[in-house]
């Protein structure tokens, strides 16, 4: 076993590294509050927060302190997982922040009248999960064709890491996505440019977020179906629903597929 002597620096480093998690949410949440009381700029405000900083961050990081020889995988493994896990945890984290959520209890009654009202639209997203990942695939195969062997090169994640990662984009993920994007976002911008646009508008946001290259069209056309089904529907619910389905599909083809 490791002395203690070995183990402090590592808990040192632990600490630490919680300390600037707390600190980042901490603040996440007095810049998400700021929002909420100037509801005209909440939810660029929002996207920009979940999405747009920590990707430029990210990708000035990495073009700064990583130059290409010394990336653990090469450019063209990084193009399919890029910015994974993190960046996605980061997404889900900003966008549960960014609205209040009721307490445990009342959330669990609202989710079991939810699931007899629209869970039939569960199946519908397992649907649409196998046919964006048929897009996947032929995009990826043309990608292969090129770089052979690009996606073998993809380590998997430790089992605990990849419970974890499961667990938060099937139970989180579509909850605060759909919340965002197919209620907040679709409702104020169908209230300026109707809703035809805001549903293309969302989906085009949606698809932006993910960061993916190869995701960027499945994801587009999947926030068309999502947008479409929660207007048809009447509620944001039956798309998180139906986002629950594909992302089971898509978990189940390559961990960094969740969306």
């Amino acid at each position: 076993m490791p002395t203690s002597a070995e183990l402090r620096p590592l808990l040192i480093l632990l600490a630490l590294l919680v300390g600037l998690l707390s600190l980042a949410l901490g603040g996440l949440r007095r810049v998400l509050r700021w929002l909420q009381r100037r509801p005209r700029w909440a939810v660029a405000g929002v996207f920009g927060l979940a999405y747009l900083l920590p990707w430029g961050l990210y990708l000035g990081v990495l073009g700064i302190s990583t130059p290409p020889a010394a990336q653990t995988l090469p450019w063209t493994a990084q193009v399919l997982v890029l910015g994974q896990p993190w960046l996605y945890l980061w997404q889900m984290l900003a966008l549960a922040l960014a609205v209040p959520w009721p307490p445990p209890s009342v959330l669990l009654a609202r989710g079991w009248a939810s699931l007899r009202r629209q869970g039939a639209a569960f199946l519908l997203g397992l649907g649409l999960g196998g046919l964006a990942g048929l897009g996947y695939a032929l995009l990826l195969a043309g990608f292969e064709s090129r770089w052979p062997g690009t996606a073998e090169r993809i380590p998997g994640l430790p089992p605990l890491a990849l419970g974890l990662w499961l667990a938060t984009g099937l139970l989180l993920a579509p909850w605060v996505e759909e919340r965002f994007f197919r209620a907040t976002l679709l409702d104020a911008a169908a209230m300026r440019w109707g809703r035809p646009r805001a549903v293309m508008l969302s989906a085009a946001l949606f698809a932006l977020g993910q960061g993916r290259p190869l995701l960027l069209l499945p994801a587009f056309v999947l926030g068309l179906a999502l947008g479409g089904l929660a207007l048809r529907r009447g509620s944001w619910e039956a798309a998180a629903w139906a986002h629950m389905g594909v992302n089971l599909v898509l978990g189940g083809l390559a961990w960094y597929l969740l969306i």
